[in-house]
């Protein structure tokens, strides 16, 4: 049995002027952890994340800090630039 569920995604999400901001500033690797945090968003109850729970976010998405792709995000300051 499939345990995941389907949701849309714009064929040109890519072009969306607050996407373009984030990869300008994360670069393609800030775009996949933009994604990662969505598909963790769309499994959660009213698709939202306990906001008391929000340092458990990057294990939920299987940030790994130690990934030279990823090594040069910091995790919190990424989460307030999708927050604001």
């Amino acid at each position: 049995m499939k345990d995941a569920y389907y949701f849309s995604h714009d064929s040109n999400a890519r072009h969306d002027p607050k996407l373009g901001a984030l990869r300008a500033k994360y670069g393609w690797a800030g775009y996949g952890l933009y994604w990662a945090v969505i598909e963790v968003l769309r499994d959660q109850p009213n698709y939202s994340y306990p906001n008391g729970l929000l340092y458990g976010l990057p294990l939920a998405i299987g940030y790994d800090p130690n990934d030279p792709m990823v090594d040069s995000i910091n995790f919190g300051e990424f989460v307030e630039d999708l927050l604001s």
